[in-house]
Protein backbone atom coordinates (compact mmCIF):
# COMPACT_ATOMS: atom_id res chain seq x y z
CA UNK A 1 0.00 0.00 0.00
CA UNK A 2 1.36 3.41 -0.92
CA UNK A 3 1.94 6.00 1.79
CA UNK A 4 -0.87 8.43 0.82
CA UNK A 5 -3.41 5.60 0.73
CA UNK A 6 -2.11 4.24 4.06
CA UNK A 7 -2.33 7.70 5.65
CA UNK A 8 -5.89 8.14 4.42
CA UNK A 9 -6.86 4.72 5.75
CA UNK A 10 -5.15 5.43 9.10
CA UNK A 11 -6.91 8.82 9.41
CA UNK A 12 -10.28 7.25 8.62
CA UNK A 13 -9.68 4.56 11.25
CA UNK A 14 -8.74 7.15 13.89
CA UNK A 15 -11.83 9.23 13.11
CA UNK A 16 -14.03 6.14 13.40
CA UNK A 17 -12.50 5.26 16.78
CA UNK A 18 -12.80 8.85 18.00
CA UNK A 19 -16.50 8.89 17.14
CA UNK A 20 -17.05 5.91 19.47
CA UNK A 21 -15.66 7.74 22.49
CA UNK A 22 -18.45 9.29 24.52
CA UNK A 23 -18.13 12.97 25.27
CA UNK A 24 -19.14 13.78 28.85
CA UNK A 25 -22.16 15.96 29.46
CA UNK A 26 -21.40 19.67 29.60
CA UNK A 27 -23.10 19.81 33.01
CA UNK A 28 -21.04 16.94 34.43
CA UNK A 29 -18.08 17.81 36.58
CA UNK A 30 -15.79 16.08 39.00
CA UNK A 31 -16.32 17.86 42.28
CA UNK A 32 -15.05 17.80 45.83
CA UNK A 33 -17.68 18.24 48.48
CA UNK A 34 -18.81 17.48 52.01
CA UNK A 35 -21.91 15.30 52.56
CA UNK A 36 -24.24 16.16 55.46
CA UNK A 37 -26.90 13.69 56.62
CA UNK A 38 -30.57 14.75 56.45
CA UNK A 39 -31.62 12.94 59.65
CA UNK A 40 -28.69 14.23 61.70
CA UNK A 41 -28.17 17.91 60.86
CA UNK A 42 -24.56 19.02 60.95
CA UNK A 43 -23.23 15.40 60.70
CA UNK A 44 -20.86 14.83 57.79
CA UNK A 45 -19.51 11.73 56.10
CA UNK A 46 -15.85 11.34 57.13
CA UNK A 47 -12.94 8.93 56.91
CA UNK A 48 -9.91 8.71 59.15
CA UNK A 49 -8.21 5.34 58.73
CA UNK A 50 -8.82 1.61 58.21
CA UNK A 51 -9.62 1.09 61.88
CA UNK A 52 -12.44 3.65 61.93
CA UNK A 53 -13.61 3.22 58.34
CA UNK A 54 -16.16 5.68 56.95
CA UNK A 55 -18.24 7.34 59.67
CA UNK A 56 -20.45 10.36 60.36
CA UNK A 57 -19.40 13.08 62.76
CA UNK A 58 -20.12 16.70 63.62
CA UNK A 59 -19.06 18.63 60.52
CA UNK A 60 -15.69 20.31 60.89
CA UNK A 61 -15.29 21.09 57.16
CA UNK A 62 -11.87 19.50 57.33
CA UNK A 63 -10.14 17.68 54.47
CA UNK A 64 -10.91 14.27 55.99
CA UNK A 65 -14.61 15.01 55.35
CA UNK A 66 -14.15 15.80 51.63
CA UNK A 67 -15.15 13.36 48.92
CA UNK A 68 -14.48 13.57 45.17
CA UNK A 69 -17.12 12.28 42.75
CA UNK A 70 -18.66 12.87 39.32
CA UNK A 71 -21.90 14.82 39.70
CA UNK A 72 -23.45 13.52 36.46
CA UNK A 73 -26.55 11.63 37.74
CA UNK A 74 -26.31 9.13 34.86
CA UNK A 75 -22.80 8.01 35.89
CA UNK A 76 -22.00 5.31 38.44
CA UNK A 77 -18.99 7.01 39.99
CA UNK A 78 -16.32 6.12 42.50
CA UNK A 79 -16.52 8.33 45.59
CA UNK A 80 -12.91 9.04 46.52
CA UNK A 81 -11.71 10.42 49.84
CA UNK A 82 -9.80 13.60 49.07
CA UNK A 83 -6.97 13.14 51.59
CA UNK A 84 -6.25 9.40 51.40
CA UNK A 85 -7.32 8.79 47.80
CA UNK A 86 -9.25 5.72 48.97
CA UNK A 87 -12.67 4.97 47.54
CA UNK A 88 -15.92 4.18 49.28
CA UNK A 89 -17.01 0.53 48.85
CA UNK A 90 -20.05 -1.49 49.85
CA UNK A 91 -18.97 -4.78 51.38
CA UNK A 92 -20.02 -7.87 49.48
CA UNK A 93 -21.48 -9.97 52.33
CA UNK A 94 -23.16 -7.44 54.60
CA UNK A 95 -24.52 -3.89 54.79
CA UNK A 96 -21.28 -2.26 55.93
CA UNK A 97 -19.13 0.11 53.90
CA UNK A 98 -15.40 0.68 53.91
CA UNK A 99 -12.76 2.70 52.12
CA UNK A 100 -9.92 1.05 50.22
CA UNK A 101 -7.69 1.45 47.18
CA UNK A 102 -9.73 2.57 44.20
CA UNK A 103 -10.35 -0.03 41.50
CA UNK A 104 -10.02 1.06 37.88
CA UNK A 105 -11.84 -2.01 36.51
CA UNK A 106 -15.32 -0.76 37.42
CA UNK A 107 -15.96 -2.94 40.49
CA UNK A 108 -19.71 -2.38 41.11
CA UNK A 109 -19.19 -2.38 44.90
CA UNK A 110 -17.05 0.73 44.46
CA UNK A 111 -19.45 2.60 42.14
CA UNK A 112 -22.20 4.91 43.34
CA UNK A 113 -24.99 6.95 41.77
CA UNK A 114 -25.77 10.23 43.48
CA UNK A 115 -29.42 10.90 42.65
CA UNK A 116 -29.51 14.61 43.37
CA UNK A 117 -31.89 16.14 44.12
CA UNK A 118 -33.69 13.23 45.76
CA UNK A 119 -36.60 11.48 44.08
CA UNK A 120 -39.06 13.68 45.95
CA UNK A 121 -37.59 16.91 44.53
CA UNK A 122 -35.85 18.01 47.73
CA UNK A 123 -32.22 19.03 48.07
CA UNK A 124 -31.41 15.68 49.71
CA UNK A 125 -29.73 12.99 47.61
CA UNK A 126 -29.64 9.24 47.66
CA UNK A 127 -26.13 7.78 47.39
CA UNK A 128 -26.93 4.42 45.80
CA UNK A 129 -24.49 1.50 45.27
CA UNK A 130 -24.26 -0.15 41.83
CA UNK A 131 -23.89 -3.70 43.21
CA UNK A 132 -26.79 -3.15 45.62
CA UNK A 133 -28.99 -0.59 43.80
CA UNK A 134 -31.93 -0.76 46.22
CA UNK A 135 -29.62 0.21 49.07
CA UNK A 136 -28.35 3.68 49.94
CA UNK A 137 -25.56 5.02 52.08
CA UNK A 138 -27.02 5.81 55.51
CA UNK A 139 -26.07 7.30 58.86
CA UNK A 140 -27.63 4.61 61.06
CA UNK A 141 -26.45 5.73 64.47
CA UNK A 142 -24.33 8.30 66.23
CA UNK A 143 -21.38 7.77 63.88
CA UNK A 144 -22.25 4.53 62.06
CA UNK A 145 -22.39 4.61 58.27
CA UNK A 146 -23.74 1.58 56.36
CA UNK A 147 -26.33 0.65 53.75
CA UNK A 148 -30.11 0.73 54.22
CA UNK A 149 -33.06 0.40 51.86
CA UNK A 150 -33.53 3.63 49.90
CA UNK A 151 -36.70 5.34 51.15
CA UNK A 152 -37.85 8.89 50.41
CA UNK A 153 -39.18 9.26 53.96
CA UNK A 154 -36.04 8.07 55.76
CA UNK A 155 -33.61 10.93 56.39
CA UNK A 156 -30.88 8.46 57.38
CA UNK A 157 -30.44 7.55 53.68
CA UNK A 158 -30.60 11.15 52.45
CA UNK A 159 -27.53 13.37 52.13
CA UNK A 160 -27.20 17.06 51.49
CA UNK A 161 -24.36 18.33 49.39
CA UNK A 162 -22.73 20.60 51.90
CA UNK A 163 -21.64 23.21 52.58
CA UNK A 164 -24.33 24.60 50.33
CA UNK A 165 -26.30 24.24 53.54
CA UNK A 166 -23.92 25.61 56.18
CA UNK A 167 -20.30 26.35 55.22
CA UNK A 168 -17.68 27.11 52.55
CA UNK A 169 -18.73 26.54 48.97
CA UNK A 170 -18.19 23.45 46.84
CA UNK A 171 -15.35 23.73 44.35
CA UNK A 172 -14.67 22.01 41.06
CA UNK A 173 -11.57 19.85 40.85
CA UNK A 174 -9.36 20.26 37.82
CA UNK A 175 -7.28 17.12 37.66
Amino acid sequence: MKRPAFRALACAALLAIASLVAVPSASAAVVSTYWGNAAAPNRCLAYGNELLGPYAQTCQFANYEKWIWNNDPSVWTPIRHEVTGKCLYARTNDLNVDARACDSTGDPYGRWAVNFPGNDGTKYAFIRNLAKPTLCLANTGASTVRLLTCNDNDGRVRWEQCPQCFGPSQREITE
